[in-house]
């Protein structure tokens, strides 16, 4: 990302926790933002770092389907418009596509990622 912005890259960091919580908020009474306005809002940047994936919380009961389907449409628009995506998780990619609709998984896995496991010691 630091090496994107030096290029003159624009670059956006988002932790997909946050994510859900942002979309979360857009059903809260008073809220100016929409889940459109949060898709637009990651697709503009050139690159984005996506950290975390894998990491779905129910919060205050309420089903992460509608982060799911957010997170789709970042995915599927930056695909599209062949957009640079830098994605980290704790999960191996066999993993994310049991967790994720097929598509997701596809996209990240076999059409804009190459997967890089790094293996430590503890």
């Amino acid at each position: 990302a630091c090496e994107a912005l030096q290029q003159g890259y624009t670059v956006a960091v988002i932790n997909r926790s946050t994510l859900q919580l942002e979309v979360r908020d857009t059903y809260k009474p008073g809220s100016t933002d929409s889940e459109l306005d949060i898709i637009e809002r990651y697709c503009q940047p050139d690159v984005i770092c996506l950290d975390d994936l894998g990491v779905d919380r129910e919060v205050a009961g309420q089903s992460t389907e509608a982060a799911r389907c957010v997170l789709y449409e970042v995915i599927n628009r930056r695909h599209d418009n062949n957009q640079i995506l830098h994605i980290t998780s704790n999960m191996p990619p066999e993993e994310l596509k049991n967790k994720y609709d097929p598509r997701i998984h596809r996209r990240i896995v076999d059409e804009m990622c190459k997967v890089v496991v790094l293996k430590t010691q503890i």
